[in-house]
């Protein structure tokens, strides 16, 4: 029999994440110009991925509970609010939910104020009092211990030469297939320009953002054009991708009671063997997803890769390291640093196979990181992340999958750890394992939802067809941004927060500052250096004081 929680458990959760919140930057009032440490400690950290990432989450799951707690009426109201792709997920554009949220507290205190009195009152007093000492002994905000890793990480070394030139364009090695790699050597893939405006090139629109965004850019003159723009785009889906026939709804997916830590694959003989696995038994859906390390590098590299296959139907849970072999497992860890050089041929060939369906949960960032890294290019992609949204789910992020079809709570506590850890801890070894353990069936069980939604616009084909254009993201080398030292300058005032970074970087926004000419003159020059200093040691500018 389950039992609420108890008063003091609920103000020990609510102590404990308190204490987690103060350790993290805030972002102050536009007007606020006495805290500009603290905006520029808050731009600092939105600038790392990861903690931008964790921001966006943190904040559409905040109001998917506010929504919850206050089980709205009216919440069709408010759903479409959270669906909706145009809105950015923020907080504060949804005036009546706060209302709504200010009648709530009101009527608590109220209810409050009623039941303290006498020595109810003296009793929650001690309660709350007794709490608050336990938490403080015991909380440390995780995303406090996070950053102080981030902080303190070591730079490493790298022993495979980067791209980081401004002048020279980013060129893959498509080791996997010998025509493409002679048409690129030829020339066939050249473009004038840098680029920049094309890379998320669609389907249907050249996405050429014009001049006036990419006006004020150092870059190279020329870029690589996509090698297999050709075959995503006239890519044709397998029949089989549509057939639901032994896909059943579940309110918990089969894969939940697997504990195993998958297998490592560390060598060139066991990625073979996993691939012949792979090709021996016709597998047709693989969940791929990676772990980058980009906080002592400039770009950023691939450090693990998580690729899971479809457990049978009664297939045991292989704990038993005897047992747990690339031949029993279903789950595999690939150390994508001791085998970057064998990666592109290995699995190049999976990846580019469109009879092979390459499940992964919002690959934007991964589709281009498999290019940088390996020159492996993705044809058949079914994004999970993109299905979410096509669904109007209160959340795009993996975390609400998983509590919605596997009942389990996401462990963020190694989001931001350092990937080129080796041997990896077991702790994060499974959440790694974690991110691709699940996927395959949750891909069943949002087809399922797809294929019965009431729209036409929202089918299995359409997540497929958005999944197309993820494939075509093409990566290309960051140019630096001459105008981006403006940013600084600015000094968080004037509303910066809002303007955001692009502002400055595309011209957009004059600045005046009590900053001399030859003052700003100097700023500029660092500001130059930096990135200059950057590139040259491969490292992160925000390491390059």
């Amino acid at each position: 029999m389950s039992s609420s929680p108890s008063l003091p458990d609920l103000l020990s959760a609510l102590a404990l994440g308190a204490r987690s919140v103060s350790s993290l930057p805030l972002q102050r009032d536009n007007n606020d110009s006495d805290n500009e440490e603290d905006d520029d400690e808050f731009a600092f950290r939105m600038s790392l991925p990861e903690f931008s990432s964790l921001n966006y989450e943190a904040q559409s799951l905040l109001k998917s509970l506010l929504l919850a707690a206050l089980d709205d009426e009216d919440n069709n109201k408010h759903g479409s609010l959270i669906g909706d792709e145009n809105n950015d997920g923020g907080l504060e554009d949804d005036p009546i939910l706060w209302e709504k949220c200010a009648n709530a507290c009101e009527a608590l205190l109220d209810s409050v104020s009623e039941y303290l009195s006498g020595e109810k009152e003296e009793k929650v007093v001690v309660a709350v009092s007794g709490v608050a000492d336990v938490a403080r002994e015991r909380a440390e905000g995780k995303y406090g211990q996070m950053l102080r890793g981030v902080v303190d990480m070591e730079k490493g070394f790298v022993t495979f030469p980067p791209q980081n030139s401004r002048e020279e364009p980013f060129i893959p090695i498509i080791a996997f297939d010998s025509q493409k790699q002679m048409m690129l050597d030829s020339g066939v893939f050249t473009k004038d320009g840098h680029g920049l405006d094309t890379r998320y090139q669609t389907r249907n629109s050249s996405a050429d953002y014009g001049d006036n965004n990419f006006k004020a850019v150092h870059g190279p003159s020329q870029h690589i054009d996509h090698p297999f723009r050709e075959e995503i785009e006239e890519l044709e889906y397998r029949p089989w991708q549509f057939d639901l026939s032994g896909v059943e709804a579940a309110e918990v997916v089969k894969s939940k009671d697997v504990t195993d830590e998958g297998v490592w694959i560390g060598t060139e003989e066991d990625l073979a063997a996993l691939v012949k696995r792979i090709r021996d038994e016709n597998i047709r859906e693989i969940a791929i997803d990676l772990e980058a390390h980009s906080h002592r590098t400039f770009a950023g590299f691939v450090c693990l890769m998580q690729l899971s296959i479809r457990r049978c139907e009664g297939a045991k849970n292989t704990s038993d390291d005897e047992e747990n072999n690339i031949l029993t497992s279903h789950d595999f860890l690939i150390d994508a640093l001791s085998l970057r050089h064998a990666i592109s041929s290995s699995l190049g060939p999976i990846l580019a196979n469109p009879d092979i369906v390459k499940v992964m949960h919002g690959a934007d960032s991964d589709i281009p990181w498999l290019q940088r890294d390996f020159g492996c290019y993705v044809i058949n992609l079914f994004d999970t992340g993109r299905a979410s949204r096509a669904l109007k789910f209160p959340s795009a992020g993996l975390a609400y999958l998983l509590r919605k079809y596997v009942k389990v709570n996401a462990d963020k506590s190694n989001q931001l750890a350092d990937w080129r850890r080796r041997p990896l801890p077991e702790d994060m070894r499974q959440y790694a394992v974690s991110d691709t353990r699940y996927l395959l069936d949750i891909y069943d069980q949002l087809r399922l939802e797809l294929e019965n939604h009431s729209s036409t616009d929202v089918s299995i084909k359409s997540v497929l067809d958005m999944s197309k254009d993820v494939c075509l993201i093409r990566y290309d080398k960051e140019a630096f941004r001459p105008l981006g030292y403006k940013f600084i300058m600015d000094g968080g005032k004037r509303g910066r927060a809002k303007k955001g970074l692009a502002t400055y970087l595309k011209g957009g926004h004059e600045v005046t500052s009590d900053l001399s000419s030859e003052q700003e003159a100097s700023l500029r020059s660092l500001y130059d250096w930096r990135d200059q200093t950057a590139r040259k040691e491969d490292e992160s500018v925000q390491y390059v004081w």
